[in-house]
């Protein structure tokens, strides 16, 4: 009967003594014991979306085109302005596209841009822009004030003398690395 009493005592303070012997847990990942987690805490995340912001459209103004055959104006993200073909001068006017990314400061981003998309009148006619840049490096990252701004143009062709005012949607999409 004795050792049957005994025996949860005995489970009971071996139970005790493994308790006290065990460290307490710490507020801080222990970097040696395991794996590190690298992913961002999601309710960090989610409080701090990214944000992009329109500052100016690209924009070609006006173009002067002598004949009917093709041609094209190209406003580099650069702010560079050349013209071939039918095309003999870009309106002083024309501006470079600008974006502001807000978000966290010092993250890193990934920006996905078309390279080429079409541009409609009203009477439905359409014209292409294409090449379209920007001039940010392959990994931007936000500032220490978690902004970060850059300019885009591209190549507008033109074919067949068409006049008008054309106008079109460039996506831009920014999502944090």
């Amino acid at each position: 009967m004795t050792k049957g009493w005994l025996a949860p005592i005995g489970a009971t303070l071996v139970a005790i003594l493994a308790s006290v012997a065990l460290p307490a847990a710490g507020n801080a990942q222990c970097r040696l014991c395991s794996s590190p987690v690298t992913t961002p805490n999601q309710s960090e995340s989610e409080q701090q979306l990214v944000e992009l912001q329109v500052e100016s459209q690209l924009d070609f103004a006006q173009l002067i085109v002598l004949d009917s055959g093709e041609g094209s104006a190209t406003l580099a993200a650069d702010g560079e302005r050349r013209v071939s073909g039918s095309v003999t001068a870009i309106s002083s006017r024309a501006m470079l596209g600008s974006v502001t990314i807000h978000g966290e400061p010092g993250r890193r981003v990934s920006i996905d841009m078309p390279a080429r998309i079409e541009l409609h009148s009203v009477d439905g006619r359409r014209i292409v822009l294409e090449d379209i840049s920007a001039d940010f490096s392959d990994f931007p990252a936000l500032g220490g004030d978690g902004s970060f701004q850059f300019n885009f143009g591209g190549r507008l062709i033109v074919e067949g003398g068409l006049e008008g005012d054309f106008r079109g949607d460039i996506p831009i999409s920014v999502e944090y690395l």
